[in-house]
């Protein structure tokens, strides 16, 4: 899959919002499995997040890289994304699994995990 096909799979599902705190300001692709460690442009490894590196959702994960794997947001890079459930507020607060084709299926969990990005509970 090529970036740009990655980027309009995550785009298209993600509505162009943040599906982690569901604003539609300042959008990113973030990477579950770095690039540096070997992730690649796909659906499965891409969530819609809000900020850059260093701001906003985008920020958080990569400041909080335990919380941030135990929300499944960071996967390591022995690790198939595809297999890894995600906490997302889109398309409504839960565990999801990314499908390769772009879309979401749900695992049926609710529960939050114990650290959520400070803005997240906004749920726009």
């Amino acid at each position: 899959m090529t970036e740009a096909q990655a980027r309009c799979l995550v785009n298209d599902r993600s509505h162009n919002r943040c599906e982690l705190c569901g604003t539609t300001q300042s959008l990113t692709f973030s990477h579950r499995t770095p690039k540096s460690l070997g992730g690649k442009w796909t659906a499965t490894n891409g969530i819609r997040a809000c900020g850059s590196g260093t701001t906003g959702c985008h920020g958080w994960i990569e400041h909080h890289p335990e919380w941030a794997e135990a929300g499944g947001w960071r996967v390591p890079s022995y690790t198939d994304p595809a297999i890894v459930p995600v906490y997302l507020v889109l398309p409504w607060p839960g565990w999801w699994l990314l499908t390769p084709d772009g879309h979401y299926e749900s695992t049926w969990e609710t529960a939050e995990p114990a650290h959520l990005p400070p803005h997240a509970a906004v749920r726009s």
